[in-house]
């Protein structure tokens, strides 16, 4: 499940696909097969009801309409074909880092992997990530979504003693993702990881 960022938003079934999903789709096809889940938030709209402009996050007690959307859609394909429920995945950037967060607090043990880039959890949220393979990115000099999110989060986890990877790109800015989704070290990770039992 790959969630775009805000700059994406619409009902073209399109723009979603701007950032990051070629690269996934190529390394798959290279590695054997994939279901890749490219969903289109409507405008106006987000993945978590949030104001990712601020420098701390507090979690929804409830997920928005769209998120509830995405994890209907991901759990209704998985009943559909043959997907593998031990290697169910989700990453996404800015707005959609936000979301893979989020999703992975709504349904927890569900994915295998979460790989958020540029985006923010709430601090408090820590002890959901246990079971989840987790390599989160964000640039340092991101000036649309501050990076203490990203370090907050690290220094959380860190504290609850749960394994994960961050890596912070010194002299990036808020579009790392480029370069996150060309790096065959985190992909081949990504598509290594086994949902924990």
């Amino acid at each position: 499940m790959f969630l775009h960022g805000s700059g994406e938003r619409g009902d073209d079934n399109v723009a979603q696909l701007r950032h990051g999903v070629e690269k996934i789709c190529k390394y798959a096809l290279r590695h054997g097969d994939a279901y890749v889940l490219v969903p289109q938030c409507p405008a106006g709209e987000s993945w978590v009801d949030w104001d990712w402009s601020k420098q701390e996050m507090e979690r929804p007690v409830m997920p928005n309409r769209t998120m509830s959307a995405v994890l209907g859609l991901v759990e209704n394909i998985c009943k559909r074909y043959s997907v593998d429920r031990d290697r169910v995945y989700i990453t996404g950037i800015s707005m959609g880092g936000f979301g893979t967060w989020d999703a992975v607090t709504r349904k927890a043990g569900y994915f295998a992997a979460a790989v958020p880039v540029c985006g923010g959890a709430d601090v408090n949220t820590a002890n959901f990530y246990r079971d989840v393979a987790l390599w989160f990115f964000h640039g340092a000099k991101d000036g649309a979504v501050s990076v203490e999110y990203s370090r907050l989060m690290h220094d959380a986890l860190e504290k609850a003693k749960i394994p994960h990877r961050y890596t912070e790109y010194p002299e990036a800015g808020h579009a790392c993702w480029d370069r996150v989704y060309a790096d065959e070290e985190m992909l081949g990770w990504l598509f290594a990881a086994r949902r924990a039992k």
